[in-house]
């Protein structure tokens, strides 16, 4: 299925660039560079195996979990100023495809910047959530299932309603770690073979639910397996941690 972006309702050509786009969203200085996973607090966190590495594309594969209830911390007001420029539609109104205004349990719909939105192949969306204070899929519990049936119910009908594409075409998401810490969820095209979508890191929303469904807390409590490669900024932050020690994922 391929559309240009007049016949989706979307206007002329994909607008500005995505440096110009993070620029109009308030993005500076860690955010920009991409080290917003600074204000991750490693003391909470306890490394328990280097599960294997790859020399090809130097990344590793970290299995841990949180030693505590403290759960990592951010400094939302100094890092996320964009994302509550668009909760708060001082930034991006005109681009929301849905909108669920409910502060505890709603979510904005709003494309991802990676998508230039002259055809449907290739469709990715954002829900980023209403509510505060979450900032990923380690601070969810079954108070929030309300908030992430929403999600997955009422974005596939946006999505169904706007682009013709039905629910069961669309791959609904998590990241672990996530590229910025306010809790948001990715909706792509089941077509389209998006960055990101690699066991190690995606984790399906739908999954997340039943999982909550079955123990309210199981993210508090899950060991879960990411990958870092080794320049990312966080793996620095637990080699100063001490939680890595560098002899553990030399390459060859």
């Amino acid at each position: 299925m391929a559309n240009n972006g007049s016949e989706l309702g979307l206007g002329p050509g994909p607008g500005p660039g995505p440096d110009e786009k993070k620029r109009k969203l308030g993005f500076s200085g860690p955010e920009a560079s991409g080290s917003e996973r600074g204000g991750f607090n490693l003391e909470c966190f306890r490394v328990e195996t280097i599960l294997r590495e790859s020399a090809r594309d130097k990344t590793i594969f970290i299995h841990g979990k949180f030693r505590s209830p403290e759960r990592s911390h951010i400094d939302l007001c100094a890092f996320f100023q964009w994302v509550y420029n668009i909760l708060e539609k001082k930034a991006e109104a005109d681009r929301i495809i849905y909108e669920n205004p409910d502060p505890q349990d709603g979510f904005l719909l709003i494309p991802d910047l990676k998508w230039n939105q002259k055809q449907v192949d290739d469709l990715y969306l954002i829900a980023i959530c209403q509510r505060h204070g979450l900032k990923s899929l380690r601070d969810l519990t079954g108070e929030h299932l309300s908030m992430l049936q929403n999600i997955l119910q009422e974005g596939q009908v946006a999505i169904s309603k706007r682009y013709n594409i039905p629910g069961s075409q669309l791959r609904i998401y998590f990241h672990y770690q996530p590229s910025y810490y306010h809790l948001h969820i990715h909706f792509t095209a089941l077509s389209y073979d998006a960055p990101g979508t690699i066991v190690e890191r995606a984790h399906l929303l739908s999954s997340v639910i039943e999982n909550l469904q079955t123990d309210p807390e199981y993210y508090q409590k899950r060991t879960l397996t990411f990958a870092l490669k080794a320049d990312d900024p966080l793996l620095q932050r637990f080699k100063e941690a001490g939680r890595v020690k560098e002899r553990d994922y030399l390459f060859t």
